[in-house]
């Protein structure tokens, strides 16, 4: 596959990182790859792009997908063209707020105010991500709430206790075995174990939950027009949404590392005061859990 990695960061410490971290990630088979620096008016043309990529990713940035930038606008303005195209488009952070934007969704603050940082239960509809041609393995996970998990209802961050929020926009009935499942097993949202069925005698939705990085201050509040919900949490309504299989976005990070967001993210929000002490002391312990803490390797395959 031929490409083209979005760069949207301008950021010294990040100089470089977003090509060599999604070039890392997809280097599989004979895939080549082409930088693009958005952020310096670097953008392919959307008239013959499909001839020369086969997929676009657009990677993410400190800036806001509603900053009154040029080069912001003027993706925003290219990215209808480059779907219409045929090129698959992927966004990651930024990439998905402004792909979002774009499209005819809105982008703006996390409703509580405070910037999400840490490891996050991501909870994938699993029927909805085959139908966009993701396939999930299937593993119960423990819970680890990112600080900010209550932010989608404005209410305090979560306790260093590791307890997951459960009355986020996923209502805590979780996930069915594949097929035709007994009513009375499900597996639930707030850990992703067995337990006692929702009472309903029917099925519920089968959910995978997947332990994700997140560094955000904004997200998508409402999905572009046509768009299917993919995956939620308790920090994100819309943690992942997909367009007609032209375009997959989501506000998680799967390619980075808790090391690398505890260096170059946590220690700048923590000297700035953007995150309070307790938010910070909670991050800390999360990012410090190492890669086994996160599944950016199952979400990856």
């Amino acid at each position: 596959m031929k490409i083209a990695i979005f760069t949207c960061e301008d950021a010294e410490k990040w100089k470089g990182w977003t090509e060599r971290l999604w070039s890392g990630l997809l280097k599989a088979g004979e895939n080549t790859f082409t930088t693009f620096r958005c952020h310096n008016g670097e953008f392919p043309d959307p008239t013959t792009c499909r001839d020369t990529y086969d997929a676009i990713v657009i990677g993410g940035s400190h800036y806001s997908a509603y900053d009154d930038l040029p080069w912001i606008r003027q993706l925003e303005q290219l990215l209808p063209g480059y779907i219409n195209s045929g090129v698959r488009v992927v966004g990651c952070c930024f990439g998905h707020q402004i792909l979002a934007k774009a499209l005819g969704g809105t982008v703006g603050r996390n409703p509580s105010g405070r910037f999400v940082l840490g490891v996050e239960n991501v909870i994938v509809d699993v029927t909805a991500a085959r139908q966009c041609g993701l396939v999930l393995p299937r593993s119960p996970l423990p819970p680890t709430p990112a600080v900010g998990a209550a932010s989608a209802r404005g209410d305090p961050p979560a306790a260093a206790s590791g307890a997951a929020d459960s009355s986020g926009p996923i209502a805590p009935i979780g996930v069915v075995a594949a097929g035709v499942a007994p009513a009375d097993v499900v597996i639930d949202v707030k850990g992703c174990k067995p337990a006692v069925g929702d009472g309903s005698g029917g099925l519920v939705p089968e959910r995978f939950c997947l332990r994700m990085l997140q560094s955000h201050g904004d997200q998508v509040l409402t999905l572009p027009p046509g768009a299917s919900l993919l995956a939620t949490s308790g920090t994100a309504a819309h943690e992942m949404w997909a367009l007609d299989n032209r375009c997959l976005a989501f506000q998680f990070h799967p390619e980075l590392t808790p090391d690398l967001v505890y260096d170059k993210i946590w220690t700048a929000l923590s000297a700035s005061g953007r995150l309070s002490p307790e938010e910070a002391a909670v991050a800390e312990q999360q990012l410090k859990g190492g890669p086994e803490t996160v599944d950016s390797d199952i979400f990856l395959e």
